[in-house]
């Protein structure tokens, strides 16, 4: 064969390994971005899983009855069958001397004594809050 020929078939294979080279890069290339891509979608759907837990628990605590008692209590004034409302509303300057609350005192009943009346004698309690 001669030189010539020879050099023809050397530059034809060095332009096929140049081709094979640079698709072979191109996919080398690629798969390490979709690995990187892969590794993101992994964190993130971690992070997800984690959100959609605290979803979840949030979700149980807000259903429960617990937090629906409390809730109807204090927001919309509800309670049980039996059971009086008593609201108390602090006013934003000092009461009147002799005056707690819109409530007139009595000066002779202790504190103690009127919780028990509240609690044990409803009909004295009621008879001191007309007072």
């Amino acid at each position: 064969m001669s030189l010539p020929k020879i050099s023809l078939i050397v530059a034809v294979n060095l332009v096929i390994l140049a081709f094979l080279f640079v698709g072979f890069g191109r996919e080398y290339w690629r798969n390490i971005e979709i690995e990187r891509d892969i590794a993101a979608l992994q964190a993130e759907n971690e992070r997800l899983a984690g959100q959609r837990l605290e979803s979840l628990s949030l979700i149980s605590d807000l259903s429960s009855e617990y937090y629906l008692e409390a809730e109807a209590r204090t927001k919309r004034g509800m309670g049980e069958p039996g059971e009086r409302l008593i609201i108390v509303d602090l006013p934003d300057e000092e009461a009147p001397e002799g005056e707690v609350l819109g409530i007139a005192t009595d000066e002779s009943i202790s504190n103690p004594t009127r919780w028990w009346y509240y609690f044990f004698n409803q009909a004295r309690f009621d008879a001191m809050d007309e007072l």
